[in-house]
């Protein structure tokens, strides 16, 4: 069996998304070798039997081959966006933002986002704003997001799919308003990582007030545009 996500997961990870949802338990992979990309992909965990062989292997986003082509044939994909080659960008990483009882008012993502923009133009008006949004997302909430994106004429805002490891090359650092696999990208290209978000008091308590995942975003957030602005001044700086 192949590990499904090169970020893997993590007890706490799991034990916050059953909060949000109640997943059915996970059946136990069947096979003599399993294939992984972190030592923390649960699969590792649960399967003890010796007889099964376990293997860690670099995350594809890692190789070198992969990373010739982005530096090469990828950045076409960012000149199309209007992206300069040198130019140093902010990522902006979306949910598909359906109801999630993950936060403290289910229906909240596109607030959150509205928020974030506003906040992001204020403190960074002059740096490009490219928008990734998940690939589930429903056509209903791609017609929200650019709805609220039009509220914001002050910002220069780029709006497309482009792969995060393509992004992270000119990335100031990465930014969203819930923890994403996408993060590991940004973490492996030294790129810092915020998680601007407001979770449920029942998540809070299990994450002890912080991130699921505090392996892969730097700074968490909790609903506070003060403390935001505070953060993004910092990298701005450091990233000059």
């Amino acid at each position: 069996l192949f590990q499904g996500s090169m970020a893997g997961s993590t007890l706490l990870e799991r034990r916050v998304d059953n909060i949000a949802k109640l997943r059915k338990a996970a059946a136990d992979p069947v096979g003599s070798i399993l294939i992984g990309f972190n030592k923390n992909w649960d699969s590792f965990a649960r399967i003890k039997p010796p007889s099964v062989r376990k293997l860690v292997i670099s995350t594809p986003c890692k190789r070198p081959i992969w990373i010739e082509y982005l530096n090469g044939r990828g950045r076409v994909h960012l000149e199309r966006v209007g992206i300069k080659p040198n130019e140093r960008i902010i990522t902006y990483i979306l949910s598909s933002m359906c109801t999630n009882g993950w936060l403290k008012s289910p229906d909240d993502f596109p607030i959150l986002f509205d928020e974030t923009l506003k906040i992001l133009g204020e403190t960074c008006p002059e740096t490009t704003i490219v928008i990734k949004p998940h690939p589930a997302t429903l056509p209903s909430n791609i017609d929200l997001q650019r709805d609220i994106m039009k509220r914001h004429t002050n910002s220069n805002i780029v709006y497309a799919h482009i792969n995060p490891m393509l992004l992270a090359f000119q990335s100031k650092f990465f930014i969203s308003n819930g923890y994403s696999s996408t993060f590991l990208m940004a973490k492996e290209s030294g790129v810092p990582t915020i998680e601007y978000t407001d979770p449920c008091d029942e998540i809070l308590l299990a994450t002890n007030g912080g991130s699921m995942r505090p392996d892969m975003v730097d700074h968490f957030i909790r609903r506070d545009p003060s403390q935001l602005q505070i953060v993004l001044k910092k990298l701005l700086k450091s990233s000059d």
